[in-house]
């Protein structure tokens, strides 16, 4: 079984040309998908968080081919949705 990339927060700033702020800013409005925790603090607030690679890439595919926002809300559905059945 092979194991998908994590990109954590300096990488997808990289990736999409947006600082942690907007990325933030982003999953807030829908637009991109949540963050993974990938670990934890002895408090059980998330240490750190990733998304996966295949995610941003679609993304950025959407971006480059001009999506709209409501477009864009709609890919962030269907990627929770992916993302769910794959962890069940």
């Amino acid at each position: 079984m092979e194991f998908e990339r994590l990109l954590r927060i300096p990488e997808l700033k990289a990736q999409f040309g947006k600082g942690r702020s907007a990325i933030y800013q982003d999953i807030k409005d829908g637009t991109c998908p949540p963050l993974i925790p990938v670990s934890t603090r002895k408090n059980g607030s998330a240490a750190a968080a990733a998304l996966p690679a295949s995610e941003a890439q679609a993304l950025i595919r959407a971006r480059i081919a001009g999506k709209s926002d409501d477009e864009l809300r709609a890919l962030v559905r269907d990627l929770i949705a992916k993302r769910q059945l794959q962890a069940a």
